[in-house]
């Protein structure tokens, strides 16, 4: 007859050898736990578990295993919000990303995505597309990647590209 569960301990730890450890909760009543606080952006995390029975026996730890928190998303900078641009190729800025190794932009003339009129993967947080985006309204977008990623989307930014002059009369 298997004794039954008195509780167990949960360590979290930024190594595999959990020599550095973020918690470490003895006497969990159940066998599910929510991190209280957000963890940093971009790390590799280890986590094993024990279970006590009554008499505070145990049989050891658990296999360890990791998960990863994501990339941040990128922090849109220019061009701003509804801004209005004279040129077909506008020079697109944003935050670098700690920890990114390169980025996805897309630019878009629907505020959802559904078609892409521009994509790339710059490797810095600057963006000059080689050839002439389309007239009018358009939506931009940017993404991390990296060795925790991608990230999710920034948020969307429109900007206005540069119309054709008025008719002369």
């Amino acid at each position: 007859v298997t004794p039954a569960l008195y509780h167990y301990q949960l360590q979290i730890a930024t190594d595999s050898n959990f020599t550095s450890l973020v918690y470490d909760q003895n006497d969990l009543a159940t066998s599910e736990f929510t991190v209280p606080t957000d963890l940093p952006a971009n790390t590799t995390y280890y986590w094993h578990v024990r279970s006590f029975n009554a008499i505070d026996g145990t049989l050891g730890w658990s296999p360890t295993w990791s998960f990863r928190t994501a990339l941040t998303p990128p922090v849109l900078v220019s061009p701003v919000q509804d801004e209005h641009l004279f040129t077909l190729r506008p020079t697109f800025d944003w935050d670098e990303v700690a920890g990114a190794t390169g980025y996805t932009i897309q630019v878009s003339a629907s505020s959802n995505f559904a078609t892409i009129a521009n994509t790339s993967n710059p490797a810095t947080s600057t963006y000059t597309p080689a050839a002439n985006l389309p007239r009018g309204k358009l939506y931009w977008r940017v993404r991390a990647s990296g060795a925790n990623g991608p990230s999710a989307w920034s948020e969307a930014r429109s900007y206005q590209g540069p119309y054709p002059p008025a008719t002369p009369t």
